[in-house]
């Protein structure tokens, strides 16, 4: 990777996401570097998309010049990296923008979000439609990202401990800029896409998790449903 390469990569990123989706500066860099032990990471730049067709281009750019991204949604992965690249010189390819709810079944008990949505905008969310279903949350921000969690295979707390036990249907970018989607999702009006975690054929789910194999930016989550009663039970046991 050349400098020459670098700023005709900036320019590409800048006309394809625009000017306020971009950033060089060292004071907006240096926020990036920084995590809970010492790095000596550098970071290049930090790009903002806000849909899958922007993360493909940012992607076809990257490949063109030879660059190296790091996708991270929220950063908020506290004590297990935060927002620091992997490797130095890297653009941070940030997905918090892209923060929609898509679709939500209070029926079937599920609701599909983008790569930015947080656990305080879903649980907001559930409480603005009276759902009797909830989020099992993580222990840590309420602005953490669920996609995140998910993709790096979390724990949580309540009824659905284990949030990669509990997806399906996710929309993948892949390294070669293509977009792909997994399960019942790729077939239109598939009515058991948010319900069935496997497809046709193999099921490619596993291959997106705790990998870099592509970039997560949709998903279906299933939801927990709400309790009627709740009883604590404290106990001891004498050793």
């Amino acid at each position: 990777m050349t400098q020459q390469n670098v700023l005709h990569a900036i320019q590409d990123f800048t006309n394809a996401l625009g000017i306020d989706n971009v950033t060089i500066s060292r004071e907006q860099c240096n926020k990036f570097e920084n995590t809970t032990f010492a790095t000596n990471q550098k970071v290049q730049g930090v790009l903002y998309p806000n849909s899958k067709e922007q993360v493909q281009q940012c992607i076809n750019i990257a490949y063109q010049y030879n660059i190296k991204l790091y996708p991270l949604s929220t950063g908020l992965n506290i004590g297990l990296g935060g927002t620091v690249p992997v490797e130095s010189n890297s653009f941070i390819l940030n997905l918090g923008k892209m923060n929609q709810i898509i679709e939500f079944n209070e029926s079937l008990g599920y609701i599909t979000i983008e790569s930015g949505v947080t656990q305080i905008q879903v649980v907001e969310f559930l409480k603005s439609k009276n759902s009797n279903f909830i989020l099992s949350p993580t222990g840590s921000l309420p602005e953490t990202s669920i996609i995140g969690n998910a993709v790096e295979r979390g724990d949580t707390r309540g009824a659905i401990p284990q949030r990669a036990e509990s997806i399906c249907n996710l929309g993948v970018v892949l390294p070669s800029g293509e977009y792909m989607e997994i399960g019942f999702g790729r077939f239109a009006n598939a009515k058991c896409s948010g319900i069935s975690k496997y497809g046709v054929g193999p099921d490619y789910t596993g291959l997106f998790t705790q990998s870099n194999f592509g970039i997560v930016v949709k998903l279906t989550l299933w939801l927990a449903p709400k309790a009627v009663n709740c009883d604590i039970i404290l106990f001891t046991m004498e050793t």
